[in-house]
């Protein structure tokens, strides 16, 4: 396992324990705002997966969804 894998990992968990507490504390607005993170961070992990195998991984975690869609991933697959 690299390093790499154990930091996800470790976010991945941290945004669990995160997500338990907002729904324990009952913050509605919290939540939205957790659930929207985890949805974030879901759709970042299948973007690597497609991107390894279709485009490149030339991008960080917080670059915008579109700009890596376009970017990283469209560009490679109509250039094939």
């Amino acid at each position: 396992m690299s390093e790499k894998d154990n930091i996800d990992g470790r976010k991945k968990a941290l945004l669990e324990i995160i997500e338990n507490c907002m729904r324990e504390l009952e913050y509605d607005y919290f939540y939205s705002v957790t659930e929207l993170t985890i949805e974030r961070n879901q759709t970042i992990e299948t973007l690597r997966s497609l991107c390894e195998k279709h485009g490149d991984q030339d991008w960080e975690c917080n670059t915008h969804i579109k700009d890596i869609i376009e970017k990283h991933l469209i560009n490679h697959l109509i250039n094939k």
